[in-house]
């Protein structure tokens, strides 16, 4: 992506020398300056950190192990999160949050797929302007307990109060709450 994207740069929360040599050792490997890579130190509030996020264009998930807290704090800033979805829980959270927001144009089948559209983004400014539009109009759908709590509320009323055999009044509910996807299958 940074080779692709010459004016870019990768923005890194770390504290651990290990792998900022790591990192830099790579990019030296693969032709990218080192310099590109920006090392986030930890601040002394959420709200500076949520703030510094802010200036940053993309939320870049990491594969394997989704952000969990940071991705929520990614939404608070405003930024758009690509992410690919994996297997396993703690590799499907931020495909679950995107697509809780109607934003499943950043959730990615595979790396391939993951490195194309970041660098469509990166270099299509209307697109990355208007996804960050989105996602500043529909992070309610995920920050706001309330409104949470009460999608969860009337999906758990129906569950409760019908035949719990018959997944036909919950799929209905899911399908007036078009913010809320849930898998009926499960139930």
């Amino acid at each position: 992506i940074l080779k692709a994207v010459p004016e870019s740069w990768l923005w890194v929360k770390c504290e651990s020398p290990e792998a900022e040599k790591c990192l830099r050792s790579e990019c030296l490997r693969h032709g990218v300056s080192p310099v590109r890579i920006l090392w986030a130190k930890k601040l002394p509030t959420r709200g500076e950190h949520v703030a510094r996020m802010s200036a940053s264009d993309l939320f870049l998930d990491t594969p394997a192990y989704n952000g969990h807290a940071t991705a929520i704090d990614a939404l608070h800033a405003g930024l758009p999160i690509l992410t690919v979805s994996g297997n396993r829980f703690c590799s499907r959270v931020c495909g679950s949050i995107l697509n809780s927001m109607g934003l499943d144009e950043l959730i990615c089948s595979d790396t391939l797929e993951y490195e194309s559209r970041a660098i469509e983004i990166a270099t299509d400014s209307s697109f990355a302007k208007a996804l960050r539009k989105r996602v500043r109009t529909n992070r309610m759908k995920v920050l706001c307990p309330e409104q949470h709590a009460e999608r969860f509320e009337e999906v758990l009323s129906v569950i409760f109060s019908q035949d719990l055999n018959s997944h036909r009044a919950v799929a209905q509910v899911c399908e007036s709450q078009e913010s809320l996807k849930i898998n009926t299958t499960v139930l």
